[in-house]
């Protein structure tokens, strides 16, 4: 039987191999497509410019006769600026296709500049939708499980409008935050859990106040004793109620 699993592809493989060399900052442009939308504080990074220039190269693709699109190393693209050099050390590599630079840069935000959920989980749709990559063959492609991609995509299913607010937060919103509200389904109870989130409540407030707000109660009446159980976590089981009964009898020297 053919194995039909997702291999991944070698990126940035193309010949010639890269080129080394200083180019002029005005020759560099940003790639509109970029994944990483926030640069975030640039400070520390200019100060660590200014004072021993960019020591590790950026890497570049051709755009038209003299310039360039930036394919990794946005941020030191523009700490260099901010510092006032001219040139900057650049790898030049000829990216074969969109497709491909948008991975290149993707790859590398996810190791190196600690991309957001939101960009994370953006860039991820764009090379589905607009590039036609299966899920599989994505998650083969960046070293991740199905579930890690199905995860992160979720986010994308919020409101946009709640999506926006999110974006915005004073608080850094990880993405395990995040997919606590995505994974909460009701309306009112989600919008609880935001203002909390921005509060600064943990994953595990949220998910034990998402927990809580299922809790039910049942009682039952035997032979001289009412029993009452409260579920409290949506996956108990057979065995939580007997532990939680023989607890219960020990507490009462039964």
């Amino acid at each position: 039987m053919k194995d039909r699993t997702p291999r991944a592809r070698p990126l940035g493989s193309q010949e010639p191999r890269p080129i080394l060399k200083h180019i002029p900052l005005h020759q560099i442009e940003p790639d509109p497509t970029q994944p990483r939308k926030d640069l975030g504080d640039l400070t520390e990074l200019v100060a660590s410019v200014k004072d021993r220039g960019v020591i590790q190269p950026i890497t570049v693709s051709p755009n038209g006769s003299d310039n360039y699109l930036i394919v990794a190393g946005g941020r030191r693209f523009a700490a260099a600026k901010k510092a006032g050099l001219k040139e900057i050390p650049a790898l030049i590599a000829r990216v074969g296709s969109k497709q491909e630079r948008l991975e290149l840069q993707i790859i590398e935000n996810l190791h190196r500049e600690d991309l957001s959920p939101f960009d994370e989980a953006q860039s991820y749709r764009r090379l589905i939708d607009d590039f036609g990559m299966k899920q599989r063959e994505l998650a083969a492609t960046l070293s991740k499980s199905d579930a890690a991609i199905s995860q992160t995509l979720k986010i994308l299913e919020l409101p946009k409008s709640l999506l926006q607010e999110l974006q915005m937060s004073e608080v850094p919103l990880s993405k395990s935050v995040l997919l606590e509200i995505a994974n909460e389904n009701d309306p009112t109870r989600r919008s609880n859990l935001v203002a909390l989130a921005k509060n600064g409540a943990s994953v595990q407030q949220l998910r034990t106040i998402r927990y809580e707000k299922r809790s039910s109660t049942r009682s039952m009446k035997l032979d001289g004793a009412t029993v009452t159980i409260r579920v409290h976590k949506l996956n108990a089981v057979l065995e939580d109620f007997m532990r939680a009964l023989a607890e219960a009898g020990k507490k009462m020297g039964l």
